[in-house]
């Protein structure tokens, strides 16, 4: 499961111009797929699925490697063990201030490479109307 998971992720960051530009496609026919497709063109373009994809396929990566690994035949309980724990370490480092700004670095070349705006927007919540059967009632 996870080989496919990061292959998917791996597709998805490779493909992403294709996929941008098939998406929108799909909106300018304006059929019923248009709708959906305008859904996730939104969703491909918000950061926190551009941040997401690139920390998954980093951890992913490392897991796939493991994984990988563990599928041979002729592995045994210690070398599985140490390599788990390699890669438990590998995990860790990937918390560390140069790897996060490796990361950093690379998410910010692939939005300013496609067009994304990193800044978060706050979103504004839809004001809240009173029903007009309750326009002239008071509440006490």
């Amino acid at each position: 499961r996870w080989d496919s998971r990061w292959t998917s992720i791996q597709s998805v960051i490779e493909n992403y111009k294709a996929l941008n530009q098939s998406l929108e496609e799909l909106v300018d026919e304006g059929t019923e797929r248009s709708i959906d497709a305008r859904g996730l063109l939104l969703a491909l373009k918000e950061p926190l699925f551009v941040v997401t994809i690139f920390i998954l396929h980093r951890l992913l990566g490392k897991i796939e490697i493991l994984s990988d690994q563990l599928k041979s035949k002729s592995i045994d309980l210690v070398k599985a063990h140490t390599l788990i724990s390699a890669v438990i370490n590998q995990i860790n480092e990937l918390r560390s201030e140069e790897e996060i700004s490796r990361l950093f670095g690379q998410i910010t070349a692939f939005c300013v490479e496609n067009n994304i705006d990193l800044d978060v927007k706050v979103k504004q919540r839809r004001q809240r109307t009173i029903s007009t059967r309750f326009k002239n009632c008071s509440v006490t």
